[in-house]
């Protein structure tokens, strides 16, 4: 075989020799594929799977083990590496050291599609549309780069997420640990005939992610280029730069600051009201600005304006456990407000009822009543009477959550 390679003085000659020396092609079926006018390997880039099922299904070459075709298949992924490296494609070059190891990495690559499949998923299926929205970046970010990476680009064996691979986000050690697919997203070149194709192809999924949302303008002003890298880069600028940061520090303290409860409602419950608390000083602490535990805290309290809960506020801020420390005072809160059951916006009927007959100016009061008092007075004198039901239940829990006893 190296013999015969060198004497081969043009490359069609090795292109041939190739076929029959280590693609194992019988002379006929090398000289039909010769005579499709593929007379070199360079052109094997053209190559797709369709076209390349339809050689092989021609009269000629219909018999041809599977194994032969792995190794076709090899040949051809080997000079779309070359080409992809900006190398000049030379038959000689690829030796049967080489297609052992081209056909180690398709193997590879099979072993990963099959596993997204047998676990049911649709490796093309793109992820939810963002919105636009900072809060949810992050999440989509995560998704669509796994979309990405489930797609091989234009060269065959590269995933497509090498168009927004950040070169920075890697150190020279954690490069040399890469293998197999991996190692292919950072060595793919960004630019020649392959990038620009798979280019076009990241901005066209961009502008279908972010159609009709808050960030679609952003890619405005890539709509000519169809850069897709170059939007990617943008969107990430936008939504993790410095000017990002400042965003989301800023809504982090308004949502501290504005905040407020008074009693649950279909749209606004006690438990999200924590919740924002939570999020936003989670939000602080990302970006490096740490707030004392008991601003913390009274911030919390100071959003709750429930009059019914002051007596509980005031013992969430003079109890060493709950003072310094939100996610206590959260779970003391909700402990002691779920026993006296003070959250619960719902209404009893026979409540409303008792409530509407005395402000309809005395009508409605019972038999008996006295209709020359005013109104509201009914309802003052039913509030302390429901007070002091619960008064002993209140006395009670402030016991058993240790806290001092403010009357």
């Amino acid at each position: 075989m190296d013999e015969n390679l060198e004497q081969a003085d043009t490359e069609e000659a090795r292109f041939l020799l190739v076929l029959t020396d280590i693609v194992r092609l019988t002379a006929p079926q090398a000289n039909f594929i010769i005579n499709q006018d593929i007379t070199n390997a360079r052109q094997l880039v053209r190559f797709d799977d369709t076209i390349m099922n339809e050689m092989f299904a021609r009269p000629t070459l219909v018999n041809t083990t599977a194994m032969t075709k792995m190794r076709f298949r090899a040949f051809r992924q080997w000079v779309k590496e070359q080409v992809n490296a900006n190398i000049q494609v030379d038959s000689l070059n690829f030796t049967m050291e080489e297609c052992e190891r081209q056909q180690d990495i398709m193997s590879i690559m099979t072993s990963t599609t099959e596993k997204y499949k047998t676990n049911g998923k649709d490796i093309n299926k793109e992820p939810e549309k963002f919105n636009g929205k900072p809060t949810k970046w992050k999440q989509w970010k995560n998704e669509f780069e796994g979309h990405l990476s489930q797609i091989t680009g234009s060269s065959g064996d590269t995933p497509l997420v090498y168009i927004t691979r950040d070169d920075d986000e890697i150190t020279e050690d954690e490069y040399n640990e890469l293998e197999g697919p991996m190692k292919k997203v950072y060595d793919a070149p960004l630019q020649g005939y392959h990038f620009d194709k798979d280019n076009y192809l990241v901005f066209q999924k961009l502008r279908n992610q972010l159609s009709g949302g808050l960030a679609e303008t952003h890619l405005s002003d890539f709509e000519r280029s169809g850069n897709g890298r170059a939007a990617w880069q943008h969107l990430v600028t936008c939504f993790e730069g410095e000017d990002a940061k400042n965003a989301a520090i800023t809504a982090a303290r308004n949502d501290i600051r504005e905040a407020t409860w008074e009693k649950n409602t279909r749209n606004w419950t006690f438990d999200m009201y924590c919740l924002k608390h939570v999020k936003a000083h989670n939000t602080l602490r990302k970006y490096g600005i740490i707030i004392e535990g008991e601003t913390k805290v009274r911030d919390f309290i100071r959003g709750i304006h429930n009059q019914s809960l002051a007596s509980i506020k005031a013992n969430i801020l003079l109890t060493d456990r709950t003072k310094n420390d939100l996610d206590q005072a959260i779970i003391a809160f909700k402990d002691t407000i779920s026993v006296l059951q003070l959250t619960n916006a719902s209404k009893e009927p026979n409540e409303d009822r008792r409530i509407g007959s005395v402000q309809r100016d005395g009508r409605g009061i019972t038999r008996g009543g006295n209709r020359n008092q005013g109104r509201g007075q009914n309802q003052t004198g039913s509030f302390r009477s429901a007070l002091g039901t619960k008064l002993p239940y209140i006395t009670k829990q402030c016991r058993v959550m240790n806290y001092p006893i403010l009357m």
